[in-house]
């Protein structure tokens, strides 16, 4: 039994949904051709759960900063953009310099100055308002 002439191939992303209705992510590869004189279409459905969250967290580590967790320059330059664009809101750009990091650093060694940007980031996140909260990282640890 073999397939002959392949009309076409398909390849896509969709969604299953399994018997008791939860979701998950599927690559579709379909080829459709002529078996024993019936046009016939072979598919197969394969499960990438696990590519999407890979591609997600990928998605991820390339937008934020990996100590701070605060979006990075990428992003913000992105934004930047979006804001020129779009109508003007009220929105606040403030630049933080940590003084005295590389002392820190020097003296106590830079676990002790990760923390301490660290607890800075936070304090920063804490004093924006959640509904259009977005903080950026543009920094060099030194």
């Amino acid at each position: 039994m073999q397939m002959k002439q392949a009309l076409n191939n398909l390849r896509f992303e969709t969604v299953h949904r399994r018997k008791d209705g939860s979701t998950f992510p599927v690559e579709v590869n379909a080829v459709g051709g002529i078996l024993q004189g019936q046009q016939v279409i072979l598919s197969i459905c394969r499960d990438i759960t696990q590519r999407k969250a890979f591609e997600e967290e990928l998605k991820r580590l390339s937008s934020h900063d990996y100590l701070t967790g605060l979006y990075n320059r990428m992003v913000y330059d992105e934004k930047l953009k979006e804001l020129q664009k779009s109508q003007p809101y009220p929105f606040v750009v403030a630049i933080c310099d940590i003084d005295g990091l590389k002392m820190i650093n020097d003296t106590f060694g830079h676990a002790a100055g990760d923390a301490f940007i660290k607890a800075t980031a936070k304090s920063i996140k804490k004093s924006i308002r959640n509904r259009r909260r977005i903080c950026y990282n543009y920094a060099t640890y030194g």
